[in-house]
């Protein structure tokens, strides 16, 4: 029996192809006063990680905003690291002190706070298999 090409497409898709996104979901947790925004991003490699957000997957949400999730849809399977700042003033980006020091609340993946540095990305970086997953990042002074 031949199935117009129309109808293998639906098949296909119904059983061996994926009809819905999948997504990564940030839950951001801490102490986060309504001012500024919240900053998200996903990198994918090394470059960059954590503070240039121009080599990641960027989302930024109103620090308002109830609950506080960052939403990323169709990211490849792969080793990722996740970077979230709180931007209290809304300047666009994570302000430190003379020494380099963060003067806002941030976070990474799994948690990593070195205390003389910023976290590396194989220190913060998860094994993410493209399937949906929801991780939650605490974000601190």
């Amino acid at each position: 029996m031949r199935f117009p090409k129309i109808h293998a497409i639906a098949i296909y898709l119904a059983c061996c192809g994926s009809a819905t996104a999948t997504s990564l979901d940030v839950q951001i947790a801490g102490a986060i006063a309504p001012a500024g925004s919240i900053r998200c991003a996903v990198f994918v490699s090394p470059e960059g990680f954590p503070d240039d957000a121009s080599q990641a997957r960027l989302s930024v949400l109103s620090a308002q905003t109830q609950p506080l999730v960052c939403r990323f849809e169709d990211l490849p399977a792969g080793r990722i690291a996740i970077a979230v700042s709180h931007d209290a003033n809304a300047n666009g980006k994570l302000d430190t002190n003379f020494l380099g020091i963060p003067k806002e609340a941030w976070g990474v993946s799994r948690g990593m706070r070195p205390s003389f540095r910023a976290p590396r990305f194989d220190e913060a970086a998860i094994d993410y298999d493209g399937k949906p997953l929801t991780l939650t990042i605490e974000v601190a002074q």
